[in-house]
Order: C-alpha cells, then structure tokens, then sequence
C-alpha cells in the first residue's frame, strides 16, 4: 500500500524540482564557454565544487538523515552536481555579462558641431582601441571633409628625438615596441587599434601639408609642461610618484604586456573569441567610468587642450575638420567659446565606437 504524500513533501519535490530546472537551464547556458576551455580547466572546476559541496553537504545530512531511504552518497553526489552546475554559470556570468553590457550600454563618442555663422569646426570625438566599423565611418567622413575643402587637424603628439621622446616613452609608456603590442592585442580581439586609421591621415598630411596637419604638442614641449608643473603646482608635483623611476614602471608594463601576447598567441581561436568578449566588455566599462580631475589632466588634457583650441581659433579656414580623444572635446569647446562667446554649438551627435562580436561579423557578411 502506497504511503500517502502531504503537502508540505509535495511542496518540498515542486521547490526541489524547480532548483534543479533551474541549475541544469543555467549549466547548458555555461555550456558554450566551457567547452571552449581545456579539460583541465574542466576538471578544476569540478574538483573545486566538489570541495565547495563539502560543508553544504554535511549541512544537508543533518536535515536529512532521519528521511527513509536516506543514502550519504546519493545527498553527496546531488551535492557536488548541483555546485558544479552552479560554478560552472558563475564563471561564465562575466563572459555573458561583458557581452551583454557593449549592447545595452554602448561606449559612444561625441561629434561636436561649432559655429559663430561664419566658420564652422567639427570635433570628432575618437578612442584609442575600437570596432572597425567606427573607423571606417570616419575615415568616410574624412575623405568626404577633405573633399569639401575642410581643413583637417587631428591629434598626435609630435617626436622629439633626444630627451623629448625619452620623457614621452617613460611618462606614458609609448613608443614601438607598445604600440605593436596593443596591435597585436586589438587584432586578437577583433577590434582595431586607432594608429592603423590615423596612417591615412599621415599620408594624407604628406600630400597636402596644407589641408592635413598633425596638431599637437611635441614631446620636449610635453617634459618642459611637466617641470613646470613639479616646480609650481604643488598639488601636481605632490600626486606624482617620484619613488618608482618612470623607465621602470614602462618597462614592466612592456614586459607584462608581452607575456600576455605570447600567452594569447597560444591558446585555441574559441578562446581567443573568449577574449576578444571580455575585453571589448571592460574597454567599453573602463572608458566609461574612467576617473576625471586627475592631477594627470593638467598635462595630459588641459596643457593639450589650450594648445590645439590655440590652434583652432588661429586657423582662419572657413571650415575646420578635427579628430581628438573623445576626452578633449569638452575642455576645447569651453575654451574656444571662452576666448570668443560668438561659438555656439550647433549639433551633437553620438557614435557607437565598439560592437559586440557577433554584430561586427553580421556587418562583415553584410558588405560582402
């Protein structure tokens, strides 16, 4: 004779029943990113959860030792199942999430249109490391501006051979070798690194020095800016770190960054996909929630931004065509509409500068 179930144990199976619905939905969503991963990484995984069961486990048999039919190795075995299923989600919830956040909050660049109703500036916002489809758009956009007898200004800090370069590669960890790095690194990604689009504005800028034009800083007036600033602005020389020499810090940065690439350059294309998720996902969270009112500003944004609107409200072209770090723009509009309040913004525009994955593969079948 079947003995009759109460609704409480009723309850307790639907509760249990919909617990293990739910691992085994979430386990399947983890599936992809752990098949993409080595066996031993697989392993590790369930050897860790098997230890993590231990204590739940042991919590578990005290609740139910006393139920008919009570087997150790069975509330044991759940155990562990139900933990790897959940570990297993856990570490791919960053993957899915870095993925998810460049869709939903997309990382943008403003395109800042002045004007005093005889001349007109267009700012282009840029970044360093984006999708390619962003830099084709513009690259567009400045063959046409060209085209339309705009003259072109774009940023590049100018070389100095001697102590100029020496002080730029060390202050801000420039130079060849990083460059290659960051490359490689965009490439593996699936993204683009910002110099291979300003090569065409270099050659441009060779053909027609008049129209194209580099307008920036060089690096020795960049370390004589930075002396100035030790020497009379406390708050600046107090916020810099003078116990860790600067050559240091760059090449440990250089060194990391290549063990990295020769890491990267070894594993699977799957994980290199993997990758390619993740850092688009924290590129697009670090830019935009990058700290502002760094005493590092001074230099690096302020000194540059009175230099190129300097430049700009020295320029007497009719139409003007700039690209600069999307975080100069702000600084350059308040002091070109400082120096003359007849500037006003007449339109701004946002551009998407990074794509997911999959959507940059659909555009590529797209254009094919």
């Amino acid at each position: 004779m079947s003995r009759e179930i109460s609704w409480i144990e009723q309850l307790r199976i639907g509760i249990i029943a919909i617990i293990w619905f739910v691992l085994v939905s979430l386990f399947l969503v983890s599936l992809p990113i752990l098949l993409a991963g080595t066996w031993w990484f697989v392993l590790g995984i369930f050897a860790v959860s098997c230890f993590i069961a231990l204590p739940i486990f042991a919590l578990r048999r005290v609740w139910h030792r006393d139920r008919p039919g009570y087997s150790g190795f069975s509330l044991y075995t759940r155990t562990a199942l139900g933990v790897t299923m959940a570990s297993a989600f856990l570490i791919a919830l960053p993957i899915y999430g870095c993925a998810i956040l460049v869709n939903v909050k997309p990382l943008t660049v403003p395109r800042i249109v002045l004007t005093n109703g005889d001349r007109t500036i267009v700012l282009q916002g840029m970044i360093h490391i984006g999708s390619e489809v962003f830099y084709k758009s513009v690259a567009y956009d400045v063959e046409r501006a060209i085209a339309d007898g705009y003259h072109i200004r774009y940023e590049g800090v100018k070389p100095s051979p001697g102590e100029g370069d020496e002080f730029l590669s060390a202050y801000m960890g420039t130079g060849g070798e990083m460059n290659d790095h960051y490359k490689q690194l965009a490439d593996l990604c699936g993204l683009t690194f910002q110099v291979d689009y300003f090569g065409l504005l270099e050659q441009h800028s060779k053909t027609n020095p008049e129209q194209v034009i580099e307008t920036d800083v060089d690096a020795l007036q960049l370390k004589k800016e930075y002396e100035r600033l030790l020497a009379n602005d406390p708050e600046f020389a107090a916020s810099e770190d003078m116990t860790l020499h600067p050559k240091t810090a760059t090449k440990n940065a250089t060194e990391s960054m290549s063990s990295m690439m020769k890491w990267l350059h070894g594993i699977s294309p799957e994980q290199q996909k993997i990758v390619g998720i993740l850092t688009r996902g924290f590129l697009n969270y670090h830019f935009s929630h990058r700290e502002r009112g760094s005493q590092q500003e001074k230099l690096i944004l302020q000194y540059r931004n009175r230099y190129v609107a300097g430049q700009l409200l020295a320029d007497k072209s009719d139409k003007i065509y700039v690209l600069y770090g999307a975080a100069h723009l702000p600084g350059i509009v308040d002091l070109i509409r400082k120096d003359d309040p007849n500037w006003k913004v007449s339109s701004t525009s946002w551009q998407r500068t990074m794509i997911s994955s999959s959507e940059e593969a659909e555009l590529g079948e797209g254009a094919r």
